[in-house]
């Protein structure tokens, strides 16, 4: 089972984090695709994560808080699931999470560069 295979209670609440975490400990950087963009109002890079599989399979971001910060250089502070800014250059991000073995994609990117302004932060990608 995937972490994006859960579907929420009768209720409507989510699993618990104790039956969810255990999920996720054998994804590493190598397991998610990654794209990236510059709010240039607050001269802000944002980074953007997607499970590969889930992207692969949905075309789609994943709205779910996704333990991933170890491996994530430590300026990246998330704002959103799934997203973290940095006033660190576009180019130097890039950069570091290559070398840590997350993939760029270019269709994520194109899923991503789709959104203006705002509409990034709203849950309402695809």
């Amino acid at each position: 089972m995937k972490p994006w295979d859960i579907k929420g209670n009768f209720d409507g609440r989510g699993p618990s984090d104790a039956f969810t975490m255990p999920l996720w400990e054998k994804f590493d950087p190598t397991d998610f695709y990654f794209a990236l963009r510059v709010e240039s109002d607050v001269n802000m890079t944002i980074a953007c994560f997607v499970p590969a599989e889930y992207f692969d399979l949905s075309g789609k971001m994943f709205y779910d808080s996704m333990p991933i910060t170890k491996h994530l250089p430590p300026y990246l502070e998330e704002i959103l699931p799934g997203m973290y800014e940095a006033d660190i250059p576009i180019h130097e991000v890039r950069r570091v999470l290559l070398d840590r073995g997350f993939t760029y994609n270019h269709f994520f990117q194109k899923v991503v560069d789709k959104q203006e302004g705002n509409k990034l932060f709203a849950y309402d990608l695809l």
